[in-house]
């Protein structure tokens, strides 16, 4: 005949670390997801700061003042070479604005010319 006999130990003890270990690593794993939310935000602003230059002169560009030019120009960054690209289609702009008032200039000129030619013939 076998007889069977349990031994029964309290387990308060063991709760007790358990509810500790969990409200430490709950605590430090909280405090970590934190602190890596505030870098990641941090460094996310200071790699987009450029862009926001950009941003920022481009809006002036946009609202008529074509004098505005990306003075970040890196050519070895992605944003240095969008701003040399802006910089070069402003530059052309200005160039091309320069053409057509020479050529009205011209032109006003031609037809005061000729008008005044077409009045006193001799």
């Amino acid at each position: 005949m076998q007889y069977v006999q349990y031994v029964a130990v309290p387990l308060d003890e063991a709760d007790r670390i358990i509810a500790l270990y969990f409200g430490v690593f709950t605590t430090v794993a909280l405090i970590t997801i934190l602190i890596a939310a505030l870098l990641t935000r941090g460094l996310v602003t200071l790699t987009f700061r450029r862009l926001t230059h950009v941003e920022t002169t481009a809006m002036a560009i946009a609202s008529g003042d074509l004098s505005q030019r990306m003075t970040d120009l890196e050519p070895s960054t992605e944003v240095g070479r969008l701003n040399l690209a802006i910089n070069t289609m402003l530059d052309r702009i200005d160039d091309a604005i320069g053409q057509r008032d020479r050529t009205v200039s011209h032109m006003r000129r031609f037809i005061g010319d000729a008008s005044h030619e077409l009045r006193t013939p001799w």
